[in-house]
């Protein structure tokens, strides 16, 4: 399989770190191509770029289920609709600072409600940290599996 490094660590969910690692370990091959626009019949270069050749071992063909962003998987790990949102507001925030202000005034909220609430709401939270877990560990198991054909 021929690919990009962004195009493969975004299918496999890897870093370009685990990447350039089995380059050097002569898992994958990186070749330099010719980059180039047609337009009108007339071709116009780009550069080259770097594409990576990927053994069909590594290929991302795996059997767990993957998913396009932090909502999906959210939604796929939890079915109590506050949790779910709340995270998924979570996952969007990238300052540090803004995550942290977002958690304790969620928690300061959820403090005031009805103990009922807050048990349900806590009960949720471990269910999808457990959920997540179990997923996590699966996934490793299985990418295991992979690497150890190649």
């Amino acid at each position: 399989m021929l690919t990009t490094i962004a195009d493969y660590c975004q299918q496999r969910g890897v870093t370009k770190q685990f990447v350039y690692e089995y380059v050097r370990k002569q898992k994958f091959e990186l070749i330099e191509l010719p980059v180039f626009a047609e337009i009108n019949g007339q071709k116009i270069s780009g550069g080259t770029q770097k594409f990576l050749s990927v053994p069909e071992a590594f290929e991302p063909e795996l059997d767990f289920q993957t998913f396009d962003s932090a909502a999906a998987f959210v939604d796929y790990l939890t079915d109590y609709p506050e949790l779910a949102e709340r995270n998924k507001a979570y996952f969007q925030l990238t300052n540090k600072e803004e995550k942290a202000a977002f958690k304790a005034t969620m928690y300061a909220e959820l403090a005031t409600r009805p103990e009922a609430e807050r048990t349900a709401f806590m009960d949720a939270q471990a269910r999808l940290a457990e959920a997540t877990y179990n997923h996590m560990n699966e996934m490793q198991k299985r990418l295991k599996r992979v690497l150890k054909k190649a």
